[in-house]
């Protein structure tokens, strides 16, 4: 079962155990020049904030309101990285 809690999506898998649950957040970060190099992980500058499609169903595209899903803003100058969380 996949939810949307704050601005992570929660999975959980009652049929493996009770308490077996990930997450999964996207950071937002500086953007690393695009040249072929390594460079280390940029800071996490907080998470995107994720929203229900539903809640925005009057100015979203037909195909995405027969998807549904989550929706995070993301402007073409950002980038982000996936931060994943599992307790034991």
């Amino acid at each position: 079962m996949i939810t949307l809690e704050g601005n992570s999506l929660s999975f959980r898998f009652p049929e493996v155990h009770e308490d077996a649950k990930t997450e999964i957040q996207f950071q937002r970060t500086l953007r690393i020049p695009d040249n072929g190099e390594c460079y280390p992980l940029p800071p996490g500058l907080g998470a995107f904030p994720l929203r229900h499609l539903e809640d925005f169903v009057h100015r979203a595209p037909d195909s995405w309101r027969e998807r549904g899903g989550v929706i995070m803003p993301l402007y073409q100058a950002e980038a982000m990285w996936i931060c994943f969380e599992s307790r034991r």
